[in-house]
């Protein structure tokens, strides 16, 4: 199966990145509803294949490690900075190692699991710069993972965070940066009653840039928000819940200043389970949104807040999720719908769309509302030779909250194709194509001028 669904952003930007994604594989917070102490729904949950692809290593302990090896060759027609001087610059042979760690324990009522990958990519031409220049040319990646539960006769609480750090090339800035991203949640629930439960949800979220090579300063987005939830439990199928929540977020470019909007709202409404396949929840209530950058009245004050979540398991090969709301800082709703189809045991098809919003990291005071689509595909050829597909686009329009001049909105868009032939067990042979569209003024006014365009990859692998 394909790997879940992100976002075009995300997928451009880790486009390089050799190492399996430990932290896509984050657990997501548990959505428990409980019923005369039964469980009775929880967040669907995707195996992607990068779990089996920990797994497969050396055991030590309760660890596996897993040890990788890729060597190739690539080309690109980007050249970063326009260093290059002839067409022997366009492409490089590389090695690449890596490293994968996995562990996953049950200790009466507690699990825990933790994940990490890492991996390094040493271009042999000097001159090859495609990827960045000094530290960027051959950038570490690294991904990670935990999860920690307990579960009592009376309640559940699971903490799980992320982290990833690594070069790729933003499409805000149009060039290559290096990016921190690392995210926690909190979850737990507790049975009040036979038919009520109360509970409490918390996350948090930044992302650091950093440019080396432009006028742009570094910047720090921070996202948190908490809820306190009850929730009373009508019929076995439907349950009432309540929500009062707060929460805030910052852009933060090193300076004196900082953007920042922050939230509190009260939720109420209705989660409804007709059969074991189908799940839905709505959420509607009143917001207060503050901010020190937003002068636009629009964006301040009271407002309406609501949410809507369905989620739809038609069979083990099918799934079907999607979120809709307008959560109190937002200034549009944002939207996500999460699909995976397997129709044939040797076909598998992922799509994810969706609207989101964020600050800027490239321009102080404005906010980002992105649109797009990624889909892929995977397909067993052969015993031994597998295809896999994929293609992406995404809208970005830029908001000033004061009311002032917008910058200039930009699309950008990807398709790649790799095939894999497995030699056996530990060693394969791949080849991949990789290419990028723009058509965003943001990326062609850039002070080094690069812009993504084809990449191809041929490599030797060996996985232990």
């Amino acid at each position: 199966m394909p790997a879940p669904p992100s976002t075009v952003t995300q997928e451009i930007f880790r486009s390089r990145w050799m190492a399996p994604q430990a932290d896509i594989t984050a657990p997501q917070g548990y959505q428990t509803t409980f019923v005369n102490g039964e469980q009775v729904d929880s967040e669907l949950m995707v195996d992607d294949g990068i779990i089996q692809d920990l797994k497969e290593g050396i055991w030590l302990g309760p660890v596996r490690l897993g040890l990788g090896l890729s060597v190739g060759a690539e080309y690109s027609d980007q050249q970063d900075n326009n260093t290059a001087t002839n067409s022997s610059d366009d492409w490089s042979p590389f090695v690449s190692p890596s490293l994968a760690l996995t562990y996953d324990r049950e200790v009466g009522p507690w699990t825990i699991n933790a994940r990490y990958a890492g991996g390094i990519t040493y271009y042999t031409n000097p001159n090859y710069n495609s990827g960045g220049t000094s530290s960027q040319r051959n950038p570490l990646t690294q991904t990670g993972s935990f999860g920690v539960g307990h579960t009592g006769d009376r309640h559940r609480l699971t903490l799980s965070g992320a982290a990833s750090g690594g070069t790729g090339f933003s499409i805000d800035a149009g060039e290559n940066i290096n990016q921190t991203n690392a995210a926690a949640a909190l979850d737990w629930i507790y049975i009040l009653g036979n038919f009520i439960n109360v509970g409490a949800k918390a996350n948090y979220s930044t992302q650091i840039s950093e440019y080396s090579e432009s006028t742009y300063q570094d910047t720090t987005l921070t996202t948190w928000n908490a809820d306190l939830l009850s929730e009373w439990s009508v019929t076995g199928k439907s349950q009432i819940r309540f929500v009062l929540g707060t929460g805030r977020t910052e852009q933060d470019f090193g300076g004196p200043e900082q953007a920042w909007r922050s939230y509190t709202q009260a939720l109420t409404g209705w989660r409804y389970a007709p059969t074991e396949k189908i799940r839905t929840e709505i959420l509607a209530g009143v917001a207060y949104v503050e901010g020190n950058e937003a002068t636009d009245e629009r964006f301040l004050g009271p407002r309406l807040a609501y949410r809507f979540t369905g989620t739809y398991d038609a069979t083990a090969k099918t799934s079907i999720r999607a979120t809709f709301g307008l959560d109190a800082t937002d200034i549009q709703p944002d939207f996500r719908l999460e699909a995976f189809w397997r129709p044939r045991e040797t076909t598998g098809v992922s799509l994810g769309a969706y609207q989101d919003q964020s600050y800027s990291s490239t321009s102080f005071g404005q906010f980002q509302i992105n649109r797009g689509f990624v889909l892929s595909m995977s397909q067993q050829l052969l015993s031994k030779l597998e295809l896999l597909l994929s293609a992406g686009y995404q809208q970005t329009e830029n908001i000033n909250l004061d009311g002032g001049l917008d910058q200039p909105s930009y699309e950008y868009g990807f398709g790649s194709a790799a095939l894999t032939y497995r030699l056996n067990r530990w060693s394969s042979l791949r080849f991949s194509w990789w290419q990028t569209f723009d058509t965003g003024e943001e990326q062609t006014t850039t002070t080094n001028g690069q812009q993504q365009g084809t990449r191809i990859t041929a490599s030797f692998n060996l996985t232990f």
